[in-house]
């Protein structure tokens, strides 16, 4: 016997791969905790990598990682996605402070809206 989705949830799992192909669309071989990791950010910017890291349950170095590939160049210095920027937090400039680009606003807005678009019908 196989089971099915009803309609909303069918459609809830339609806007979930949609938004997944506008990662791959990024990158092609994006990690989904790439993805995770951007949308801590989005979430919830402003914060250092620690925090994030706490977040997720995850080493430092992970995240580390997970944001620099994201961000404006790869830990291999290659060209990064560009979603995400760092820069010094003003009370204690040793902490950095992770924010979304111009780009990666644009690209959680575009989540934002494909998952309204559905849950609206």
């Amino acid at each position: 016997m196989t089971k099915k989705y009803s309609a909303k949830e069918r459609d809830v799992l339609i806007g979930v791969l949609q938004v997944m192909e506008l990662f791959r669309a990024k990158r092609h071989t994006m990690p989904v905790t790439q993805v995770c990791a951007y949308l801590r950010v989005a979430i919830n910017p402003g914060k250092s990598v620690i925090e994030y890291t706490r977040d997720a349950a995850v080493s430092q170095s992970v995240m580390s990682r997970q944001l620099l590939d994201i961000g404006s160049a790869t830990r291999n210095y290659e060209s990064g996605l560009r979603l995400l920027d760092s820069r010094p937090r003003a009370t204690n400039l040793r902490t950095h402070e992770v924010h979304l680009t111009e780009e990666g606003f644009a690209l959680g807005l575009k989540i934002a809206r494909r998952f309204l678009a559905h849950h609206d019908t």
